[in-house]
């Protein structure tokens, strides 16, 4: 399967990151750790084969596999599409209450920001 995002740039990265936060828990607790530790802690496969007693080869696999796990989990329940949508209509909503007059945009961005905060 092909990365969903190319190569791996640092957009690529954010996106990994983002389908960690919203699929990371239906991974193994041996998943995570790797993931965590590459992507999060910023450590190399060498020290990652090290804490994990593996090769870096290993490590690499590991986390080739995990990716296309959570590009699959992406790609059959769509949750950060989705909530890269809303956050991209949620600024063009800003972007048109701001041209309002004071009182009503006042009262729209109230509403607006309690509903980014559910």
């Amino acid at each position: 399967m092909a990365s969903l995002y190319g190569s791996d740039s640092a957009l690529d990265g954010h996106f990994k990151t983002l389908l960690y936060d919203f699929y990371g828990a239906m991974l193994t607790e041996h998943q995570q750790q790797c993931f965590t530790l590459y992507h999060e802690d910023d450590c190399s496969l060498v020290e990652i084969s090290e804490e994990m007693n593996t090769s870096p080869q290993a490590v690499s696999d590991l986390l080739r596999r995990t990716t296309q796990k959570l590009e699959k989990y992406e790609t059959k329940l769509g949750l950060v599409q989705r909530y890269l949508l809303q956050l991209d209509t949620a600024q063009y909503m800003r972007g048109l209450i701001e041209s309002l007059d004071e009182p009503m945009k006042k009262n729209l961005l109230t509403q607006l920001d309690a509903l980014l905060r559910m």
